[in-house]
């Protein structure tokens, strides 16, 4: 009896490892399925209000030096910086639904348009060539057609 139990057990486990597992084995087929397809347009938005801190200045200056050293001359590589206090910014701002300071990166891949925020750079702006390097490598990746984190 003690033997049945445990396989019970044993099995209960695996059954709910998978369950949890099957969310993420669906996510990485679909960065396979996008991986097949490059970028028609890659574009880097680094929101702000009127007012910026230290840290907001920061990472939209770092931002701006990567697009200019590395995709200057990439016309599918687009860079703004947008301030969300402004009325004539309100399309853009809904259309990426920015709340306040934000890295936003779009990415256009056939008719499919995906839009996510960075959080990862701002832990990184404390140190330039990490944080270029970082985005660098984000960014290609995204031109690539990958978006996997």
């Amino acid at each position: 009896m003690k033997d049945k139990s445990w396989m019970v057990i044993v099995g209960i486990i695996a059954v709910i490892f998978s369950l949890k597992l099957l969310p993420a084995a669906v996510s990485l087929n679909e960065t396979v399925l996008t991986a097949n397809s490059s970028a028609d347009l890659v574009e880097i938005i680094h929101f702000h209000a009127t007012q910026q801190c230290y840290s907001c200045l920061t990472l939209g200056d770092l931002t701006e030096k990567t697009i200019e050293t590395y995709y200057s001359d990439n016309s599918k590589v687009v860079f703004k910086h947008v301030n969300i206090d402004l009325q004539s910014n309100a399309e853009l701002v809904a259309k990426y639904q920015a709340r306040g300071s934000a890295l936003m990166i779009g990415t256009k891949i056939g008719d499919n348009f995906s839009i996510e925020e960075n959080i990862q750079a701002w832990y990184k702006i404390g140190n330039e060539m990490e944080f270029m390097a970082y985005l660098k490598g984000l960014i290609d990746k995204r031109l690539a057609g990958d978006l996997s984190q």
